[in-house]
């Protein structure tokens, strides 16, 4: 994950009082602002955020990169205003927290969307979910109104479900949403050849978006305790502050407890694809917007990532990713659609 590109946070820029255009630079080029990276502990969100700086690594090496994270963007807005110029290309970091079940996140967007209207935007690959509720489709009318003001929004959606709302729901059209994998995915990890020990990492959520209940949870324990495995209890969300210094090691902390394992069991999007970057075997249950089955899709040429519905077919599955050894992971298989979301980029935003 060694990125070269010219990439600058925001932050330091804030600290040190000076001026983007300030930098030793050619200030005539556009930038690349990357707006909405995690200080907050999801690790999920930090390896998009990684994943991304990759990204404008390998395909726009000749741009140079400002990344905003989201507190750093709703303290300074004032700031980043005067910052930011009318040619320069505004991306929005990716992830799963589109409409209503994480309003915060979602109103950030909006807010970027109104601050922003003679930029190009786009919104890297997202899900978006509105609970069917009176909120949940109230936030709906607020969120389509003002995305469908923006001449020049474009979105990349991870899921089908989500690229078929945009589609039909949001913009009423295809021109402005296009469908590629959760950006994760284009992580190449050099994963180091160690045995992994007699242990079961299971990676359950606690918060709103869980579907496994808690008798669910303690009937799949006792299942699983059949077999002669160390269970460990990990999560993809740390109970702490993460900052975009700290994000790397976080991460190589994180992967390192999935490479060491014999199977991952779980129900977070990014417990799913950790497990598949690192080559770990790996049973997926759904999420309440279904977005963990929506990215399997992506990843379903991998044969040691199983994405399953009911207990009893987790249980049918275990065995098989057990045996499991030697996996590894490319991201070649699709490496076409990121090579299409690069090129879509470059000809809305005439990026050269």
């Amino acid at each position: 994950m060694k990125i070269k590109n010219n990439i600058y946070s925001m932050c330091e820029l804030i600290s040190k009082k000076k001026s983007a255009r300030s930098l030793n630079f050619d200030t005539a080029n556009s930038f690349v602002v990357l707006i909405g990276s995690p200080e907050h502990g999801n690790l999920g969100d930090h390896a998009i955020s990684v994943a991304e700086c990759l990204f404008f690594n390998d395909y726009f090496a000749n741009k140079n990169v400002i990344e905003i994270s989201g507190d750093v963007y709703r303290s300074n807005i004032k700031y980043i205003k005067k910052q930011i110029k009318s040619n320069d290309i505004l991306f929005i970091t990716g992830g799963g927290f589109l409409g209503s079940l994480w309003l915060n996140e979602e109103e950030m967007v909006r807010q970027i969307i109104k601050d922003f209207p003679k930029n190009k935007i786009f919104i890297l690959p997202q899900t978006i979910f509105f609970e069917d509720t009176e909120d949940g489709r109230n936030q709906f009318k607020i969120s389509k109104s003002v995305y469908r003001s923006h001449d020049a929004l474009y979105v990349f959606a991870r899921d089908r479900n989500s690229y078929d709302f945009f589609c039909k729901e949001i913009f009423e059209n295809n021109e402005k949403c296009f469908y590629v994998p959760d950006i994760v995915t284009y992580l190449d990890l050099e994963v180091p050849n160690t045995p992994r020990e007699n242990r079961i990492l299971m990676c359950l959520r606690k918060d709103k978006e869980r579907c496994i209940q808690q008798e669910d949870k303690e009937e799949l324990y006792k299942k699983i305790r059949q077999f002669s495995f160390e269970m460990k209890q990990i999560d993809t969300v740390v109970p702490r502050s993460v900052s975009i210094k700290q994000r790397d090691k976080e991460l190589e902390n994180i992967f390192s407890e999935f490479q060491s394992s014999k199977l991952v069991i779980t129900d977070r999007l990014h417990g799913m694809l950790f497990a598949a970057i690192t080559g770990t075997p790996c049973i997926a249950f759904n999420n309440s917007s279904k977005k963990v089955e929506g990215v399997y899709e992506w990843i379903k040429y991998l044969d040691y990532v199983k994405c399953v519905q009911t207990i009893e077919e987790a249980m049918e599955t275990m065995p098989k990713l057990l045996e499991k050894d030697n996996c590894q992971y490319s991201s070649k298989p699709l490496q076409k659609k990121f090579d299409e979301m690069a090129d879509i980029i470059k000809e809305f935003s005439r990026i050269l």
